[in-house]
């Protein structure tokens, strides 16, 4: 299932202040590809968990599609920071991974998944929201 993130735009790409990047919470990388209009994958995760580090690992190796896709992964316990991404997409355990599309639709994969589920998740993502 898909739900629309409810996160503002940055205005022509990301701001080029750090503190103001991150005053709503998102780190500036991730402004920029929400900028960029990338498709996002992020993967909350405990780095003391073994599913989790096994599904950090497996992230490395995601199909970056020449530059549209942004990978990420951020602490669990961080993710109060992300709530213009998480917002509606229910990440209430770790490892979960989100992919969210150029239009802001999010899909959830909760626990250690595949590689090539991510890797077509993502590709979905992208023809979804063609631009």
């Amino acid at each position: 299932a898909t739900t629309p993130v409810d996160a503002a735009t940055p205005a022509q790409g990301a701001p080029a202040d750090l503190d103001a990047a991150t005053e709503g919470g998102l780190p500036m990388p991730l402004l920029k590809a929400l900028g960029e209009k990338k498709v996002i994958t992020l993967l909350f995760w405990n780095p003391k968990a073994v599913e989790d580090q096994r599904m950090r690992r497996s992230l490395k190796g995601i199909d970056r599609h020449g530059g549209k896709v942004f990978v990420d992964a951020a602490n669990i316990k961080n993710i109060a920071s992300f709530q213009q991404i998480t917002r509606g997409a229910n990440v209430v355990q770790s490892p979960t991974v989100l992919v969210v599309d150029r239009d802001r639709q999010v899909q959830s994969l909760v626990g250690w998944v595949a590689q090539r589920t991510v890797d077509q998740a993502v590709t979905d993502a992208l023809r979804a929201s063609r631009k």
